[in-house]
């Protein structure tokens, strides 16, 4: 008679992740075992909280403020990394409850620093307002870390760059904002002032808000390795570029006026579609010597518009409000209005133009009062008898939902633009609540 055996093979799970506390409450001699609760049983202080962390180990950062420069920082020489499906994860207990916010100059040179791969970090606040480095979050090397995410943060006041990713390979910022950077005097000038230079391969950005950078909100720029691959969808840029400081501050005298594009990419393979990008002085996206690009469904109003007081960048003149070099690029169902000059700038050999709307040189032309809601108050939304409707190129997969999550129709022609037309009366519930996050 044979008998059956069975083995039982035991593997890593991320069932077994451990989640460990920091508290405003906690005392960093409390033990790690100890630190598995909330509270005054926590660790004080984040790099304490993360000195306890495996691989794939949540800290969760309870609610308050984390001033001390040293030891309210995220640096990854601290902890280990996880792994695809399970990495591991710094966060808030609620959204963007606990601020960090160091008292002073961090001598580490970031508020965060990644050097490893497959880390989370969610739902915080990083404000550098006292920080004086010159980035609040950045991929270090050596090594080239990837898969690092950023979700639900809002990351403000940086003393000259949000990001710096270069080093780093499949950053991905969702559900984000990125805003008012201060060029400090000892910081003015080029390079410098950008939400992320971000220089990575497979960069993606959903969902987020860059506002307020005095030069670029987004550049991919790399000397030394292609940065293929960035998608930036459902997102809104506006007043970037434009060479002052934090709520419209003038730079400190003797400083360089820097005029950039809110967005620039160099390199291939890039998907822009469904946002919305207004209020910038330079081109709101500049395409620079690549190849294969699709740019979709997106609305550029008010922009290129140009500075006299240009000494970086582009000149003064007025312009377009998108520069592309780049060669075989798409560009379908954009609504462009408003501009330093209509339609679509000059782009590279085998590029194409469908279902375009502009003031003029377009496929469709119309104004801003005739297709927007209310673009004064940046409602970008079409209205009942806005031109673009139903004039779209339907394009199916990935551009079906909107901006706000409502689904295009699966036959027919599309709406142009980030928005489907649509009255309150027949919206799904998740899309009008996104719709309320994106004014």
């Amino acid at each position: 008679m044979r008998k059956l055996i069975f083995v039982l093979f035991l593997f890593p799970s991320s069932s077994f992740a451990t989640t460990y506390y920091v508290s405003t409450l906690g005392n960093n001699a409390n033990t790690c075992a100890s630190a598995q609760s909330s509270g005054f049983n926590a660790k004080r202080n984040i790099v304490q909280g993360s000195q306890c962390l495996g691989a794939s180990d949540t800290l969760i950062i309870q609610a308050g403020i984390y001033t001390d420069p040293n030891n309210d920082l995220i640096i990854s020489d601290n902890f280990p990394g996880g792994s695809s499906g399970s990495p591991t994860t710094i966060q808030c207990e609620s959204s963007r409850a606990s601020t960090l916010r160091p008292a002073s100059f961090v001598n580490f040179g970031s508020i965060i620093n990644y050097k490893k791969s497959w880390i989370t970090v969610q739902g915080i606040i990083i404000d550098g307002i006292n920080a004086n480095t010159s980035f609040d979050v950045r991929a270090d090397s050596p090594g080239t870390p990837d898969h690092f995410t950023l979700n639900d943060v809002e990351i403000k006041n940086s003393a000259v760059m949000g990001i710096q990713g270069s080093a780093g390979n499949f950053l991905t910022i969702t559900n984000s904002s990125l805003h008012d950077n201060r060029a400090l005097p000892s910081n003015n000038g080029p390079p410098g002032g950008y939400g992320c230079y971000c220089g990575g391969s497979n960069l993606t950005i959903d969902n987020t808000q860059f506002y307020n950078w005095i030069g670029y909100a987004i550049t991919n720029y790399n000397t030394t390795t292609a940065a293929n691959n960035v998608t930036i969808t459902n997102s809104t840029f506006h007043n970037n570029g434009t060479g002052v400081a934090q709520n419209g501050t003038p730079l400190p005298p003797g400083s360089t006026f820097i005029c950039e594009p809110s967005v620039q990419l160099y390199f291939s393979n890039h998907s822009v579609y469904n946002n919305v990008f207004y209020g910038d002085l330079m081109p709101n996206l500049q395409l620079v010597n690549g190849d294969t690009a699709q740019v979709v469904g997106n609305t550029f109003y008010n922009s290129g518009t140009g500075s006299s007081s240009c000494q970086y960048g582009y000149s003064g003149s007025p312009m377009t409000a998108i520069d592309s070099s780049s060669t075989n690029v798409t560009f379908t169902n954009n609504i462009l209005l408003s501009n330093g000059l209509p339609g679509i700038g000059p782009s590279g050999s085998g590029s194409s133009f469908t279902t375009n709307l502009c003031n003029s040189s377009c496929n469709f032309t119309s104004t801003a009062v005739v297709e927007f809601v209310d673009a004064n108050t940046a409602n970008f939304h079409l209205t009942s008898g806005a031109i673009a409707r139903g004039d779209g190129t339907n394009l199916g997969a990935p551009y079906t939902p909107d901006k706000d999550g409502v689904p295009r129709p699966s036959m027919g022609a599309w709406d142009i633009g980030p928005y489907q037309f649509v009255t309150t009366t027949n919206v799904p519930v998740l899309a009008m609540n996104s719709f309320r996050r994106s004014r």
